[in-house]
């Protein structure tokens, strides 16, 4: 599997209207950017309407924005009387879990290899359950093209996704992202019910 990453450096030179994405040898693959409306994606299916297990998978390289945007989920969750597993792709126990949140920092540009290995390895299970995504990542003006690369992995939409900006150095307003954390798990819950 060829690591992707987004260059939209590459898409504005060329007069692109998406940006592509470039593998580690320097291939270009140019994927159609997600639908931008409110940094979200619906599907219409109809997923479980009873849930208690959340499964929150997630892969980042640092211990920062990413690893709290995950336990702002988890409390979200379980404040509204969910159980909720988290963890890292290879500490996961997907066991009985009744929806899967998928998460990944994007990092030097690149969306994290183990959430994607994890995805590949649970096809079966993901096709089944419901899913939803996220991604931390500083970039605010297309994040969707980071998003893509773990989209497209998933045999079926997710459910919804969402973007979180991250940051590099400094929080910054990053704590604002809290209520869209919660805002995002109470949207989430509404759709299953």
């Amino acid at each position: 599997m060829s690591l992707l990453w987004c260059n939209t450096q590459y898409s504005e030179e060329r007069g692109l209207g998406f940006p592509p994405f470039v593998d580690i040898l320097g291939n270009v693959k140019e994927l159609p950017l997600l639908p931008k409306t409110n940094m979200e994606k619906t599907s219409t299916r109809n997923d479980v309407s009873i849930m208690t297990r959340v499964c929150i998978v997630y892969s980042t390289k640092r211990k920062k924005a990413t690893v709290q945007v995950v336990e702002w989920l988890k409390v979200a969750f379980e404040s509204n009387g969910l159980e909720v597993e988290v963890g890292k792709p290879e500490e996961i126990n997907t066991q009985d879990c009744d929806l899967f949140v998928l998460g990944t920092s994007v990092y030097a540009g690149a969306v994290q290899e183990p959430i994607l290995a994890f995805i590949d390895q649970n096809q079966d299970l993901l096709r089944e359950k419901p899913v939803a995504t996220f991604i931390v990542c500083k970039e605010v003006e297309t994040p969707e093209c980071h998003m893509n690369l773990v989209i497209e992995k998933l045999p079926k939409e997710p459910m919804t996704w969402i973007n979180f900006e991250g940051y590099l150095l400094r929080k910054g307003d990053f704590e604002k992202q809290q209520s869209k954390a919660n805002t995002w798990v109470k949207d989430i819950i509404s759709r299953l019910s």
